[in-house]
């Protein structure tokens, strides 16, 4: 797991008071053109974990984890955009 702070390159988040009320994470994906059975799509997946001083709300069960399907071809110079709301 990578711990992103607000100052870091590829993350940032917005505050509002004391709850954070968006995040930017920029990553990199290789090529893919797969049309397999064994693995036919791919995700970027994220976990926000409780930390009690922390700006985020306390999940009900543990970590919140959220997985994005990423379509079954990633292109070279193509931006995949999601906007997630929590």
């Amino acid at each position: 797991m990578v711990n992103f702070t607000q100052n870091d390159e590829i993350a940032n988040y917005t505050l509002t008071g004391d709850k954070v009320t968006g995040l930017t994470i920029t990553t990199y994906l290789n090529e893919r053109d797969t049309y397999n059975q064994e693995n036919p799509r791919t995700s970027v997946e994220l976990s926000l974990p409780y930390i009690s001083d922390g700006p985020l709300p306390p999940p009900e069960f543990g970590d919140e984890n959220y997985k994005l399907p990423l379509p079954t071809t990633i292109e070279r110079n193509t931006w995949y955009v999601y906007d997630i709301e929590i």
